[in-house]
């Protein structure tokens, strides 16, 4: 069955790499492929799910003392010397008392009628550690998937960009070539032909510099879906774009955008699983504390036993013997130790409650200030978008004047670089927006995508 799952999972990871890698000499992945490949091949949530089951077998193995005990037990015993009586009776054989050989085995029922509760407080107590390693299993998964969101979205921010550099690096050699052909007409001098020039190297310049940051953004992102690196991908970039060697096709920022609109910040509570994980961690300490006073406390055991012995007493014979006995005990002096490891359970669990305590204030201001830059970045947004209008129609004013002869040559690549620039706050500001979603999303510790 395990060999069975084992290969379901490794085609399912086949699959999706096939599809998330399909485009030839290039790449394309959805942030939802990256999501599902970042969970299923991240070895925090697998250390995480290696802890519940150490943790539910420990609470399994608690809640055998709640049950019955039965086992096989057996006796072997030799005698060097068995003592004897000789009788004054003539002809009387000296009386043995005893054998050098004694066995005795069968079966033996056992059960712990009153423990003051430690074995019910222990099983508890680490029924709760396990429910809390699974709250811990929830925070590695809301960790994962920010950190993919976020490394994801550098990736999708430097290409946007990049684009946006190409796009005017063709700008700026299409206005190269009008001044050329101006130039050897007699319509443009001869700076104006050099700055252009100069123009256009400075974007070649900047859109090289980007293509190195599309690269490093690009091996992290790998890094988290735990992909290979393709061999070359010195010139990565958007699809279609002259100077890319390497094509990678992600979920544009609009998208994003657009996915994620209907989302509203919630404001994390209990069920948080951070929170939740120290509260439940506290729970269980001071659980198993009232197991370990408990052994201050006298306990009452009782047990049935059904052995075949030799010898019967004096009677060198084997015989059916059937035994019931009921065991009290108290400790009287243990040299403190049961105080001791009660108190330091019930350290431990303050240790968990100041914590808790500690991540819930983390939690709320981190939240505030999330939900009020996310508000400030909307508002941002819209002056942004209204922006990069006016300043593209701006440009194109500006080197409509310039073949007018009413503007110098600097006037118009001004124009052009607050187009760019413009349009690159554009997309910052919407990266910043995801940014902040993404981040809210892990505070408020809700993903139903993904079960958690």
């Amino acid at each position: 069955m395990i060999g069975v799952k084992l290969a379901i999972f490794l085609l399912f990871i086949c699959l999706i790499s096939s599809h998330a890698f399909a485009v030839e000499n290039g790449l394309a992945m959805t942030l939802d492929q990256a999501e599902k490949m970042s969970l299923d091949t991240s070895y925090q949530l697998k250390a995480t799910a290696s802890a519940i089951s150490a943790a539910d077998e420990v609470a399994s193995a608690q809640y055998t003392g709640l049950l019955p005990r039965l086992t096989l037990d057996g006796m072997f015993q030799y005698n060097t010397h068995v003592p004897t009586v000789q009788l004054p009776i003539p002809g009387v054989p000296a009386i043995q008392f005893g054998s050098n050989y004694i066995y005795s085995f069968g079966p033996t029922i056992s059960y712990m009628l009153w423990d003051s509760g430690s074995a019910r407080d222990s099983f508890k107590g680490y029924g709760l550690l396990a429910q809390s390693r699974r709250e811990d299993q929830k925070s590695a998964s809301l960790s994962t998937l920010l950190s993919l969101r976020i490394s994801y979205l550098r990736l999708q921010l430097s290409l946007e960009e990049l684009h946006l550099l190409a796009s005017s690096l063709q700008l700026s050699q299409a206005q190269n070539h009008d001044i050329e052909t101006n130039f050897r007409a007699g319509a443009a001098t001869k700076l104006d032909l050099v700055d252009s020039g100069r123009d256009v190297i400075n974007y070649r310049l900047q859109f090289e510099q980007k293509q190195s940051e599309v690269s490093s953004n690009l091996t992290d992102l790998l890094a988290l879906v735990q992909a290979p690196e393709p061999r070359d991908f010195k010139a990565p970039g958007p699809p279609g774009v002259t100077g890319v060697s390497f094509p990678i096709q992600l979920d544009s920022l609009e998208q994003d955008l657009a996915a994620t609109s209907a989302w509203q910040a919630k404001v994390p509570t209990d069920q948080q699983p951070m929170l939740k994980s120290q509260i439940l961690a506290a729970e269980s300490s001071r659980r198993l504390a009232d197991s370990q006073r408990s052994g201050l406390y006298p306990t009452l055991k009782i047990s049935a036993s059904a052995l075949i012995e030799y010898p019967d007493q004096l009677n060198l014979n084997q015989v059916e013997q059937n035994i019931f006995l009921a065991v009290v005990s108290m400790p009287l002096y243990e040299g403190g130790r049961t105080q001791h490891l009660t108190e330091s359970l019930r350290q431990q669990a303050q240790v968990a409650q100041f914590n808790e305590q500690n991540t819930r204030i983390n939690l709320m201001r981190d939240y505030q200030k999330c939900a009020d830059l996310l508000a400030s970045l909307r508002s941002q947004q819209k002056l942004a978008e209204l922006d990069v209008q006016r300043s593209e129609e701006a440009a194109r004013l500006y080197y409509q004047s310039y073949k007018g002869g009413k503007l110098n040559l600097i006037d118009v690549q001004t124009a052009n670089n607050k187009s760019l620039v413009s349009k690159v706050n554009h997309a910052r500001i919407n990266a910043q927006i995801l940014t902040q979603i993404y981040t809210l999303r892990s505070i408020s510790g809700e993903e139903p995508n993904h079960g958690i």
